[in-house]
């Protein structure tokens, strides 16, 4: 969840811009990458086993 700011992820082969207030779940197993993230976002990441 970003908490203050913006980031640009890449989930598989899809790009997802995430920003203030916006969450995602990301299935176990699947390939996913930070590309770049603004100056000064916060965010929130659980990770679930």
């Amino acid at each position: 969840m970003i908490i203050q700011g913006s980031a640009l992820l890449k989930i598989e082969d899809e790009e997802k811009i995430l920003k203030k207030g916006e969450s995602l779940f990301i299935p176990s197993q699947t390939q996913h990458s930070v590309e770049s993230v603004e100056e000064g976002t916060i965010w929130l990441a659980l990770h679930i086993f």
